[in-house]
């Protein structure tokens, strides 16, 4: 069935845009009419058949797009006079991104815990990263951050799966099948040696990983696990500290409070 838009203001909207004549909009083989920045981005049947009896209104959703991505979307929803509905899509991901590190941050890791499946769950955060600070300055923090970040994405999207971070030096790696540890171990090493290219000896990364079901069967629950484990981690690691190769100081380091609850909202 070929359905007609209203008029040409729909074709030509700026985002992309489903629409639906009324009292066809329910219709099962009914399928809506897409504009041309639709038809540019995504895939027919990209998103659910239902959306056309969603409540009008903003949802967010990971949408699938040409380019093989799935970008957080917020999906707006509204009934027209004459009852027809419109779908407009507009591409949110860059407002749940970290500016620093370019990794997801944590609001969309709230939104994937309700929507993804369990698999697996890795959380990291930088030795002795204090000590960084204080010595080398912020700058010098934010390098090594940025750092880990890249290694992070490459690791994550080469497992399938998505990076974020927590805050501070803290980040998370979630993927849908597990983990392997060969990639984890070659990561930590590749980042000793791009601190070291920073002028930083002594810096590394802990690990703290759960994977469902035999830790968990939510994502919650494998993230607590997850930090208990880092937590271990952390206390058996051997005494080291982070030196800048630019001065002589002496540093100390202290661990940095963390709380898995804070970041569920528990």
């Amino acid at each position: 069935m070929t359905i007609f838009p209203p008029d040409d203001v729909f074709e030509h909207l700026p985002h992309p845009a489903l629409y639906w004549p009324a009292r066809l909009w329910a219709a099962p083989s009914t399928d809506p009419q897409s504009n041309v920045a639709y038809q540019r981005t995504y895939p027919p049947g990209a998103l659910p058949d239902t959306v056309a009896t969603w409540e009008d209104g903003p949802h967010t959703l990971r949408v699938p797009t040409l380019r093989e991505t799935t970008p957080l979307c917020r999906v707006t929803v509204a009934t027209l006079p004459g009852g027809a509905r419109i779908a407009i899509i507009e591409d949110v991901q860059e407002f749940h991104t970290d500016p620093l590190t370019g990794l997801l941050d944590r609001r969309a890791l709230h939104h994937d815990l309700r929507t993804e499946t369990p698999g697996s769950v890795v959380l990291l955060d930088i030795d002795d990263f204090k000590v960084v600070n204080d010595t080398l300055g912020h700058a010098a923090g934010d390098d090594v951050l940025r750092a880990l970040g890249a290694l992070l994405c490459a690791t994550a999207r080469h497992a399938g799966g998505r990076a974020y971070r927590l805050g501070g030096d803290e980040f998370l790696m979630h993927t849908t099948r597990p983990i392997a540890t060969a990639p984890l171990e070659h990561m930590q090493q590749q980042f000793r040696q791009a601190a070291r290219r920073l002028g930083i000896d002594g810096v590394g990364v802990s690990i703290g990983r759960a994977e469902a079901p035999q830790d968990g069967n939510t994502i919650e629950h494998l993230i607590l696990h997850a930090d208990a484990q880092l937590g271990d981690h952390k206390r058996d690691r051997p005494p080291q500290t982070a030196r800048p190769r630019t001065t002589d100081r002496d540093a100390t380091t202290s661990a940095a409070s963390r709380s898995p609850r804070h970041w569920l909202g528990l």
